[in-house]
């Protein structure tokens, strides 16, 4: 192969969604996570075969009150994740979050219960982040149709996989012991990017446009046909991950979301949620 020939190949896989998408699934097996490389499920609204880039599945033990040792169950964690790749200037502009329709979102998903009745919701990221990018926009060239297209297909993909997948179930099942129960299961989409540097954000108020530093969420309301061919119309959040910072998104994963739930589901299955309440909240008399 020619020098000029090789370095058009090498541009191509360095700029290529693909290689992104190969180096998080490297990544993800690293830690132990099961991962599916491009699955195909139906298309509900359209009844055509679509994939989504990767699902991952990790479960996460829940303990027992007498021994940490002693596992009760077990926390199973889905990612839905679309890869992409970004060369051109994206804005996105962000306000605060619906925190009434997020409060539901993660009370209808988790066994968290509302803050008025207790606050350990305040440490899920679904909750704790108060504000979210509502609006996008990329580079008014040649190229931003494909950039909006790009966006819009990520979080498409990632949206109309989980809903599909929570009805028909996990694809591996897999406990570490086939004895011990799945005592819930939790479903994220995600978006995991290149990188930020042609990311920026502004309010709805068009303040001065800054960079985007740290990983942040798109509010949707999505609607659409479910496998049952039912209408539906629902509140999401869906993750926005730099790459650089994926590994930072899944140990906030695990240290808030994951954590609190896993307690949760430990002490339901020893006593009363109402016990475990008292003594999370540092009052166990």
């Amino acid at each position: 192969m020619d020098s000029k020939k090789l370095e058009t190949i090498k541009k191509i896989i360095s700029h290529s969604g693909n290689n992104l998408h190969s180096k998080v699934v490297k990544f993800l097996k690293e830690k132990d996570w099961t991962v599916i490389i491009a699955p195909y499920y139906r298309d509900s609204a359209t009844g055509k075969s679509r994939e989504i880039d990767i699902v991952a599945e990790k479960n996460f033990s829940c303990s027992s009150l007498s021994s940490f040792n002693n596992t009760v169950g077990y926390l199973k964690i889905r990612l839905f994740i679309e890869c992409k790749y970004f060369n051109k200037e994206n804005v996105f502009w962000f306000d605060a979050k619906d925190i009434n329709h997020a409060e539901k979102m993660v009370t209808s998903t988790t066994p968290l219960k509302p803050h008025s009745e207790n606050i350990n919701i305040e440490r899920h990221h679904y909750y704790s982040i108060k504000e979210v990018a509502k609006l996008f926009s990329s580079n008014q060239q040649n190229e931003s149709r494909i950039e909006n297209e790009q966006l819009f297909k990520a979080l498409s993909q990632s949206l109309n996989a989980m809903t599909y997948y929570k009805v028909f179930g996990s694809f591996s099942g897999r406990t570490e012991d086939p004895r011990i129960p799945i005592l819930h299961e939790i479903e994220y989409p995600i978006i995991i990017c290149n990188n930020f540097e042609n990311f920026f954000r502004t309010d709805l108020d068009e303040t001065e446009p800054t960079e985007i530093e740290d990983n942040f969420q798109i509010e949707v309301n999505y609607g659409y046909l479910d496998p049952h061919n039912n209408n539906r119309n629902e509140y999401f959040l869906v993750d926005v991950v730099n790459f650089s910072k994926f590994d930072e998104f899944l140990t906030n994963l695990k240290e808030n979301d994951i954590h609190t739930v896993s307690n949760i589901l430990s002490y339901n299955q020893n006593t009363t949620t109402d016990d475990y309440y008292e003594y999370d909240n540092g009052d166990p008399d």
